[in-house]
C-alpha cells in the first residue's frame, strides 16, 4: 500500500544514513551524497525501473556491477524492482546480471553500486514524496555547447537516435544512418560550416529535393550545414540552403537520412563521439 502511494509521483530516494540519492551531471555517476533534494535528486519510481525528472533518464545496472544514470530508454539493464523491506525502508533489485541490489556504499555519503547478493542496512532506503523548495535545473545545451567544440577538426563518429552510425556509401551519393560499427566510411571531421568524411574526402550535402547526399568536393551553398546543440548531449544539423532544413536518420536509424524536416524530434537529433583507433 506504502509503495502503490509512491509509485508514478515525483520522489526523493534516502540511503540508510540519510543522504539522498543524485544522478550526478554527467548522467553516468549516482551518488547517494546529497543532504537536500533537489531536481537532480528527484526520480520516479514506475512499474519496473526508476526515472530521472532532471535529466529524463533512467538508473541502468552495467554487467561490471555499477549503477549508472544515463539511459534514455528501458531495457533489460534498467529494470529494476521495488522490493519493500522491514521498518517502512525498500530495497531495488535489478532484473539482470544475476539479479543484485543497489547499495548506498557506507550507507549513504559515497557511490551507488548495483554488486549487492544480498539486503542488509547498506541496501535498505527511504522513499519520500517530493517536497516543494528550490529547484536547481540542468543546463544540457551549454554543456553540449562547450562539448561540441571539443570534437570540432577532429575524426569523430555521428550516431542516430537508436545508436547506428552514419555513413556515406560506396556511390557516394547515398548517405545511410544504418552501420553498427564506425570504420573509415563512417568518419567524420566537423567544420565550423560543412561536415567532411574523411573516407571519399568529400562533403555532406543539402538537395533541393531533401535528399542529403555525400559526394561534393568543395563546400558551397548546398553543402553549409549548422552544428545546434540539443538536449542530453545530442546535436541538430541544419541545411542552411533549401528553407534550413534539419538532417534526419529515418526511423531514428538503420535508414536512410535526409535533409528535409522543418522541426528537430527524436529522429533529428544524433550523438557526436570522438573517432577511435
Amino acid at each position: 500500500g506504502a509503495l502503490a502511494a509512491l509509485m508514478n509521483k515525483p520522489v526523493c530516494i534516502r540511503a540508510a544514513k540519510g543522504q539522498y540519492v543524485v544522478v550526478e551531471k554527467n548522467r553516468k555517476v549516482v551518488n547517494a551524497n546529497r543532504r537536500k533534494c533537489g531536481s537532480w535528486e528527484t526520480f520516479i519510481i514506475r512499474k519496473d525501473s526508476i526515472y530521472n525528472t532532471a535529466w529524463k533518464t533512467y538508473l541502468s545496472c552495467q554487467p561490471n556491477g555499477r549503477l549508472e544514470g544515463n539511459r534514455k530508454r528501458v531495457g533489460s539493464w534498467e529494470k529494476i524492482k521495488v522490493i519493500p523491506q522491514k521498518g517502512g525502508t525498500f530495497a531495488f533489485r535489478c532484473m539482470a546480471h544475476g539479479k543484485k541490489y543497489l547499495v548506498a556504499e557506507g550507507a549513504g555519503g559515497k557511490n551507488m553500486n548495483a554488486n549487492r547478493a544480498k539486503v542488509g542496512s547498506w541496501e535498505r532506503f527511504r522513499i519520500e514524496p517530493k517536497k516543494g523548495g528550490q529547484v536547481r535545473k540542468p543546463r544540457p545545451p551549454r554543456a553540449a555547447a562547450s562539448n561540441l567544440r571539443g570534437l570540432m577538426n577532429k575524426p569523430v563518429c555521428i550516431r542516430a537516435a537508436k545508436g547506428q552510425y552514419v555513413v556515406v556509401e560506396k556511390n557516394r551519393k547515398v548517405v545511410n544512418a544504418n552501420r553498427r560499427k564506425c570504420g573509415s566510411w563512417e568518419t567524420f571531421i566537423i567544420r565550423k560550416d560543412s561536415i567532411y568524411n574523411t573516407a571519399w574526402k568529400t562533403y555532406l550535402s543539402c538537395q533541393p529535393n531533401g535528399r542529403l547526399e555525400g559526394n561534393r568536393k568543395r563546400v558551397g551553398s548546398w553543402e553549409k550545414i549548422k552544428v545546434i546543440p540539443q538536449k542530453g548531449g545530442t546535436f541538430a544539423f541544419r541545411c542552411m540552403a533549401h528553407g534550413k532544413k534539419y538532417l534526419v536518420a529515418e526511423g531514428a536509424g538503420g535508414k536512410n537520412m535526409n535533409a528535409n524536416r522543418a522541426k528537430v524530434g527524436s529522429w533529428e537529433r544524433f550523438r557526436i563521439e570522438p573517432k577511435r583507433r
